[in-house]
């Protein structure tokens, strides 16, 4: 997939890692492995639970208080900016409208 992107777009993706990693990097560790473990590595709250000694119920308030921590930190980082990255651009927005009412038409019952 790389290859097929610019070399502006791989220099951004490489940045947007870095950036990632150090922000990850501030978190607590409690909360850092709990985030690698689930988020990264794809491990299961059970899984988590058991490797770390920990509740399940503690795995999912660590990840949610990561996750947050995460926001908080990125949105700092770029404030403002944020938006744009997410931004639809009107034919992409245009498209996706189309092919979401497509398949509601497409599946919707006969008679309603």
């Amino acid at each position: 997939m790389a290859s097929s992107l610019s070399p502006e777009e791989q220099f951004a993706l490489a940045e947007m890692h870095q950036i990632l990693e150090s922000t990850i990097d501030t978190l607590s560790e409690k909360y850092r492995v709990v985030h690698i473990m689930r988020d990264v590595e794809g491990m299961s709250v059970a899984e988590t639970a058991e490797c770390l000694g920990i509740s399940q119920q503690n795995v999912k308030v660590r990840l949610h208080r990561a996750r947050a921590l995460l926001r908080k930190r990125l949105y700092e980082l770029f404030g403002s900016k944020v938006p744009d990255v997410f931004r639809f651009h009107l034919y992409r927005c245009d498209r996706v409208a189309h092919s979401v009412s497509e398949r509601t038409i497409l599946t919707r019952p006969q008679g309603q």
